[in-house]
């Protein structure tokens, strides 16, 4: 009768530990990778977004102004008796229409201002 030897090795089928932690250390550096990428695409979309928002708000503003400037009467210049050395925050528009003269647009702070009539 002939004895046969069975090998542990070959009925144990599975991962071994060194396996197990290299696995997890590669997924480990992929997925920190993947979320650096994730957090600097995010605040750059935020970044354009604010850029673009700020953008529209300042063609307003502008707009606005060249809109009052162009129906308006008269120009004031305030803080200056040279108007083309003024370098003043501070538009006072004249306007036939009483319900829009004076019309001042001025920066306080950061904001630019627009006052309507008396």
């Amino acid at each position: 009768m002939k004895i046969k030897k069975i090998s542990f090795s070959k009925l144990i089928k599975g991962f071994t530990l060194i396996e197990l932690v290299l696995y997890t250390a590669i997924f480990g550096i992929v997925s920190g990778l993947l979320s650096t990428i994730l957090v600097t695409s995010t605040k750059i979309q935020t970044t354009q977004v604010v850029s673009t928002q700020v953008s529209n708000e300042l063609n307003l503003v502008l707009s606005t102004v060249q809109s009052l400037v162009r129906s308006a009467s008269n120009i004031e210049c305030v803080n200056s008796t040279n108007c083309a050395l003024s370098s003043g925050s501070y538009l006072k528009l004249r306007f036939e229409d009483t319900t829009q003269d004076p019309t001042c647009v001025y920066l306080q702070g950061t904001q630019i201002l627009l006052s309507q009539g008396p």
